[in-house]
């Protein structure tokens, strides 16, 4: 006759630590994924508004340094509102067409500027 107890201790001596290493895996993306994810917010914030401008500047035929608001953008559609940084840090809008390279909206924190170089 066979045990039937071999494949019962096999199968917990598998189950185990793969259920472990999950968990494990689980808990600490849980527990990292708010440290990072404000800055990365507020840098895909940024990206939308530059993105509504440079959009805006080229729908409207705009020079870089020609005026322009915010509250321009919501108006024409492109944004649904002024963003917030999740931190509560404040940002720093321009109030004309920014030169390439420069961004429209910054928040204070500098870790939350993204990279902008071609922007």
């Amino acid at each position: 006759m066979k045990s039937n107890r071999a494949p019962t201790i096999i199968f917990w001596l598998i189950f185990f630590p793969v259920l472990a290493g999950i968990v494990w895996f689980s808990y600490s993306a849980y527990i990292s994924w708010p440290v990072g994810s404000p800055g990365a917010i507020c840098r895909f914030n940024s990206r939308i508004v530059q993105q509504a401008v440079r959009s805006y500047q080229r729908d409207r035929n705009l020079n870089t340094g020609d005026p322009m608001q915010i509250k321009e953008l919501i108006k024409a559609e492109l944004l649904p509102r002024i963003p917030a940084c999740p931190e509560k840090h404040s940002y720093t809008i321009l109030d004309r067409i920014p030169a390439s390279g420069e961004l429209y909206m910054r928040c204070t924190d500098p870790s939350h500027i993204p990279p902008h170089e071609n922007w």
